[in-house]
């Protein structure tokens, strides 16, 4: 990763075996380790309309999600399990949501 200090963030997470790593800071979390999934587009006053993505880190034993908070809101809302292989397959395959 080119920022030291978000590695350090990940690195934490992976160390706590955290399963979701929220942040609006997704650019800088994409790396070639990281599988990368669209999730949602958003329009924003900021920064207009931006799409949003959701990254999946799979590194030995270690599984785990980085999204927005925008995506993780709406996937609460929907009642998403969070465990990362579960989520994954749900924001991977629209329409999946609990009670479809």
């Amino acid at each position: 990763m080119s920022d030291a200090e978000d590695a350090r963030v990940l690195a934490t997470a992976f160390g706590a075996e955290a399963d979701i790593l929220v942040t609006d800071n997704l650019r800088d979390f994409a790396t070639k380790d990281a599988s990368v999934v669209d999730t949602q587009v958003v329009n924003t006053t900021h920064s207009g309309q931006r799409t949003l993505q959701a990254l999946r880190y799979e590194i030995g034993s270690a599984d785990l999600i980085v999204a927005h908070p925008f995506d993780v809101m709406q996937w609460m809302r929907l009642g998403y399990d969070f465990t990362p292989a579960t989520l994954w397959n749900s924001i991977q395959e629209p329409g999946n949501e609990p009670g479809l």
